[in-house]
């Protein structure tokens, strides 16, 4: 599941390996969550939820479904303003034409999140 923060694929099947990977990460975040009392994985928004967040980006771009409490954390960090002027600097990046071709290749577009 390569990082392209505008990409949106349709939901596909992943192998075990992935749904592995994705239920493992959402385990992160439920227990986290619980623990901290959220809405940020330790409470205040913090690097570790800077890590995550390419991760979200993600599952945002290949339509990976969310669990309420992974819905709530990413509401979150999607409105917080580090993020918020991350996503802003995003858009003036170039594309990559490889990356694009792959998005298009599994019937995505690479754009769709703008």
């Amino acid at each position: 599941m390569s990082c392209n923060v505008f990409a949106r694929v349709p939901r596909q099947e992943h192998s075990a390996a992935i749904d592995r990977d994705i239920e493992r990460v959402l385990e992160i975040w439920r227990d986290s969550l619980n623990a901290s009392g959220g809405p940020f994985l330790f409470g205040k928004f913090s690097v570790a939820d800077c890590m995550y967040f390419p991760v979200l980006t993600r599952f945002r771009t290949y339509d990976v479904e969310l669990d309420s409490h992974a819905r709530n954390y990413a509401r979150a960090l999607e409105s917080h303003g580090t993020i918020k002027r991350w996503r802003q600097m995003a858009l003036t990046a170039p594309s990559i034409p490889v990356y694009d071709r792959a998005i298009r290749r599994l019937g995505g577009n690479p754009a769709g999140g703008r």
